[in-house]
């Protein structure tokens, strides 16, 4: 502490004004900040998100957000065995106010765009699939991709 004091004492005697050694206490606080990385931890969202990057779904086709919200209600309910037709489809058509066909087209057409060219993740987890019809079906999508992210996702509730 003393030998910060004597420079300042320096820096007064050089003829410095208070005002200028506050700006230059700022410039250096602003440097150091940005040199500063904080990587926050990553949300179970933000993960689920991620995942859903890595196999090439674009974020903004209602396809894809449909799809998105059909896993993460397996994943709230612990169980990716719901009812496809019962539960699942009759939950998203609600709350999107859609019939089952555009529930079902939107879906398949975000199915086809995502695996038209697989990325590592999506030959990794869908081989068979992609090797079989270029691509897994709804239903192989939601099952396999529950089974994925409830190994990876930290535990908690979800958001």
């Amino acid at each position: 502490m003393r030998k910060q004091l004597s420079k300042l004492e320096e820096l007064r005697k050089m003829g410095w004004s208070k005002d200028d050694i506050m700006q230059l206490f700022q410039e250096i606080a602003d440097i150091v900040v940005s040199n500063v990385h904080y990587v926050c931890p990553k949300t179970r969202k933000d993960i689920f998100d991620e995942f859903f990057r890595n196999l090439g779904f674009r974020g903004t086709c209602s396809g894809t957000i449909i799809l998105k919200d059909m896993v993460w209600l397996c994943l709230e309910e612990k169980n990716p065995d719901l009812l496809f037709k019962q539960v699942l489809y009759p939950t998203v058509m609600k709350e999107y106010n859609l019939s089952y066909e555009t529930v079902r087209s939107r879906v398949r057409e975000s199915l086809y765009k995502a695996f038209d060219e697989p990325t590592e993740l999506a030959n990794t987890l869908f081989a068979r699939q992609i090797k079989k019809r270029g691509h897994p079906t709804t239903k192989e999508f939601i099952l396999e991709a529950y089974d994925y992210l409830i190994r990876i996702l930290p535990e908690g509730e979800v958001e």
